[in-house]
């Protein structure tokens, strides 16, 4: 199942697990950066797919024809490939996704706190012979 930034997927990601028939079914966070077809930078996309090759940054060919060895044109780095995991522009832009996450779901959080803050406030307010009565009592 697929939850983009719905209150059901928060709950899911914090359960960690969900029933699904007869089936206990595990939950975890999957956040994917865009990547573009172009430069294979993260963050943005090109509007036309230019097919460069993911492992060694050629556009001669693509990834599964390459013979040559790994090079990440995202960091520069000939460990991995451009659209891996291991990519640290890769994880640094996961991060970035995370907190955008955590703090949306923060607002969503105070806002939700200050409305139930400002509930018993209404309720408290009464007319000045209620108040009389309460003080007698």
């Amino acid at each position: 199942m697929l939850f983009e930034g719905q209150p059901e997927a928060e709950v899911l990601l914090t359960s960690r697990h969900f029933k699904l028939g007869w089936s206990a079914c595990r939950v975890r966070e999957w956040l994917a950066p865009t990547q573009c077809f172009s430069s294979r930078g993260y963050g943005h996309k090109a509007k036309l797919e230019m097919d460069t090759c993911y492992s060694c940054g050629t556009r001669r060919h693509l990834d599964r024809e390459c013979t040559a060895d790994a090079k990440c044109l995202v960091c520069n780095q000939n460990e991995h490939r451009a659209n891996s995991m291991a990519c640290p522009k890769y994880r640094e832009c996961v991060e970035k996704l995370r907190n955008r996450r955590k703090i949306s779901g923060s607002k969503k959080a105070l806002a939700s706190a200050s409305k139930t803050e400002e509930e018993p406030k209404t309720r408290q307010e009464k007319t000045p012979n209620q108040r009389k009565m309460r003080t007698k009592t």
